[in-house]
């Protein structure tokens, strides 16, 4: 990366880029927060770190980074000033992708509930111009001291479905690839680099 940083936190996003947020590249409080988030496209095999709009506040030890359903990223908590003052307040990152173009629309009437290695039929309100390039299971997250233990993105094979702006996806095959629980399932407009922009998700519910 470009800035040196611990205590910081991971995010995958949607899109399969990697957002690192928060730390400190000093253990001295309270100094060294570093303010700037850093993206990485894991679809470019030759990308740099991206620098992006920096936070109002440091976030470190003890802090969280949790990806919404929308394609935003919840920030909050962490240590200040002393070992036994945290912040109670949070804020919210956006990142570049969700203002690259139109979004593609998931259709709430959508089913839920999918088996391994089964299909589903995946309605679309709204295909962009850029048509779906992807479709990603992200597992909600849950973290701790800068570890998100449920972390998981899993793209999947799909195929045109038999209606207009329908598709059909096929899930992960065995519990090996994708825990059993609800996913986060997004449509992810096409494959030019770095303008892949994601849907609002859709929750399903593996099993």
């Amino acid at each position: 990366m470009t800035n040196a940083r611990y205590s910081a936190n991971a995010v995958l996003l949607p899109g399969r880029m990697l957002l690192i947020v928060g730390g400190r590249n000093t253990a001295v409080l309270p100094n060294g927060y570093v303010l700037d988030p850093e993206l990485l496209d894991l679809e470019n095999p030759t990308a740099t770190w991206q620098v992006l709009a920096p936070h109002s506040q440091g976030r470190a030890y003890h802090s969280f980074a949790l990806l919404l359903p929308d394609g935003r990223v919840l920030v909050g908590g962490g240590q200040r000033l002393n070992q036994t003052l945290p912040y109670y307040h949070a804020q919210i990152f956006s990142p570049p992708n969700l203002f690259a173009g139109p979004r593609p629309m998931i259709s709430p009437g959508t089913d839920r509930d999918v088996t391994y290695g089964g299909t589903l039929t995946v309605r679309m309100s709204t295909v962009p111009p850029a048509g779906i390039g992807s479709f990603e299971l992200i597992r909600p997250g849950s973290v701790t001291h800068s570890t998100d233990f449920e972390q998981r993105l899993v793209r999947l094979a799909f195929t045109p479905g038999a209606g207009p702006n329908e598709f059909v996806i096929t899930a992960p095959a065995t519990p090996d690839l994708a825990p059993p629980g609800w996913y986060m399932l997004f449509a992810v407009s096409g494959p030019a680099a770095g303008q892949r922009v994601p849907s609002v998700a859709h929750f399903v519910l593996l099993q």
